[in-house]
């Protein structure tokens, strides 16, 4: 939703980590089409992250910094708000990934300033496969243009009929 949401300039980059979820960098196409691609952010052989790696790899073009709130193969659960710290001081946004953290750790986006934030449900919080959510900070949502379009995403009151 965000990296294919957000309009993207040029030179505009996205901050992952080195080794995270093996799918993170797929969807991270609007910053390579802009020219900016992708900044990798350290993480260590035990699979912590250190926000000051993380840190060192935004810049003022860094747009987003889309990372896990967990990481899934260690478990190490990073400080997101250091994090967010920066990334808005350089005018960026926070995308986390939290399928590894909502439903087993007590902590709250409001709190660690998260503007985006992914999950599924099938994980610790105990729902089907394939359902989950997505959370948009509400002053971001004009921001996003949706990459998807169905029945559900319009405002059916503003569509008018056709006489058949």
């Amino acid at each position: 939703m965000v990296a294919k949401g957000l309009d993207f300039r040029e030179g505009d980059n996205v901050v992952i980590t080195k080794r995270g979820v093996p799918r993170q960098p797929l969807p991270v196409g609007g910053p390579a089409a802009a020219g900016g691609g992708t900044h990798r952010g350290e993480q260590q052989p035990d699979g912590r992250v250190y926000a000051e790696d993380v840190a060192e790899a935004i810049t003022d073009r860094t747009r987003v910094v889309a990372i896990s709130h967990v990481q899934y193969a260690s478990g190490y659960r990073i400080d997101l708000r250091p994090i967010a710290d920066m990334v808005h001081k350089a005018g960026g946004y926070l995308c986390v990934d939290a399928i590894q953290s909502l439903g087993a750790c007590r902590w709250t986006w409001q709190a660690m300033r998260i503007d985006f934030l992914s999950a599924d449900g099938h994980k610790w919080l105990l729902g089907p496969e394939g359902c989950g959510f997505f959370y948009c900070k509400e002053d971001h949502i004009p921001m996003l243009h949706p990459n998807v379009v169905g029945w559900m995403n319009m405002n059916l009151a503003a569509i008018t009929a056709v006489p058949v």
